[in-house]
């Protein structure tokens, strides 16, 4: 996932009812870039899934 994909991400969370914001993902891309992941068919956005990890313990 990255910035350019909140768009996209917005999109899905409209259509599926979800809660989040687009702040919630930044703070999850700031937090773990590494960690959040969109998936695509085509050129959609159909899924996304955030991680984050804990003083490298847990996640």
């Amino acid at each position: 996932m990255a910035p350019s994909d909140l768009l996209a991400c917005t999109r899905l969370k409209e259509l599926a009812g979800w809660n989040q914001t687009q702040e919630d993902w930044l703070r999850f891309l700031r937090a773990d870039p590494e960690g959040s992941f969109v998936a695509e068919t085509g050129q959609r956005v159909v899924a996304t899934v955030t991680t984050i990890t804990y003083e490298n313990l847990i996640a």
